[in-house]
Order: C-alpha cells, then sequence, then structure tokens
C-alpha cells in the first residue's frame, strides 16, 4: 500500500514527504508510516489489516477488512497574498488533509 500511495502521490506531482524511505512501526497486522521530510508537517500512513466490519440485513456476517488511512500536511499558497492585503501578517496555512479507505480482505 505504501509503494502505491508513493507512486500516486508521485505521478501527481505532489511530495511524498519521504515516505518511500520511512521504517514503518509495526503490529502484528497494522504498520504505520510517519514522514516529514520536505514537508511543513508531518505525512502519516496507517495500514491496518485487521479491521473487521458487519454486514446489515438478513444474516450478519463479520468481514475481515483492510483499512487504510492517511493524514497529509498540505500548506496554502495564501500567506503570500495576505502580506499584501496586510503588512506585517502572517499566515502558515497548513491544514492536515485526511482521508481513509476500507477493502475486504481477498486473500
Amino acid at each position: 500500500m505504501r509503494d502505491v500511495i508513493h507512486g500516486y502521490l508521485q505521478g501527481a506531482e505532489i511530495n511524498d514527504c519521504g515516505l518511500t524511505a520511512a521504517t514503518p512501526a509495526k503490529t502484528p497486522l497494522v504498520w504505520t508510516y510517519t514522514a516529514n521530510t520536505g514537508c511543513p508537517g508531518t505525512l502519516t500512513l496507517i495500514v491496518d489489516r485487521g479491521n473487521t466490519y458487519q454486514t446489515t440485513g438478513g444474516t450478519v456476517v463479520t468481514v475481515e477488512a483492510s483499512h487504510i488511512t492517511i493524514s497529509y500536511p498540505f500548506q496554502w499558497r495564501f500567506h503570500r497574498i495576505i502580506k499584501l492585503v496586510a503588512p506585517g501578517s502572517n499566515y502558515a496555512g497548513i491544514t492536515q488533509i485526511n482521508a481513509d479507505a476500507t477493502m475486504q480482505n481477498l486473500d
């Protein structure tokens, strides 16, 4: 998953914050990557292969799934313009963009 996300970021010409060099913190089914090389904050990627959820309707079935969570530090470019409007002001303009996805484990 880390390599897929790196490929996506690279293809979109977005800094991967050093994700490819990050060593994950591991538990048996969860890998947590943190990277901040060349970024204004920290990129966090969590791959949880032990996630489960239950179906609804009819017979309830517990499904094993992978849950991927990413938090990316996005730096807004507004801070350059705010100085024209209000000289001496500062706007760091960093927002953590979060996304997640869950998919049934197929193996």
